[in-house]
């Protein structure tokens, strides 16, 4: 019992989880637009407006996606940005769904 409560307490130290390998993982994955409009609506749209324009501390989207790589991308919500929480527990073709809806209507 005293191995779980260190080994919790290394995982603890150390931070979050690295997530590059699993980002790479997504861009591996083919989005779906449809999917990720959904998925966009249920997990972004209410910091980053249905649009994407964000407002206040969100960025707007129609100007951030075409800067960043999917790599990128993936990393940011997985792992959150600046004031933007990371959302670690999207499923990775949610992330993947989400990119493809982004470069889809974020031009």
């Amino acid at each position: 019992m005293k191995w779980l409560s260190m080994a919790a307490l290394v995982l603890m130290a150390c931070g979050p989880a690295d997530t590059t390998g699993r980002a790479k993982g997504i861009t591996a994955l083919t989005g779906d637009v449809t999917r990720g409009a959904a998925v966009y609506k249920e997990r972004c749209a209410s910091c980053h407006g249905a649009t994407g324009v964000g407002g206040g501390p969100y960025p707007d989207l129609t100007h951030h996606f075409p800067l960043h790589t999917n790599l990128e991308l993936a990393t940011i919500i997985l792992n959150g940005e600046g004031d933007m929480v990371g959302i670690p527990s999207m499923a990775d073709q949610d992330v993947a769904d989400v990119i493809a809806h982004g470069r889809s209507v974020f031009k």
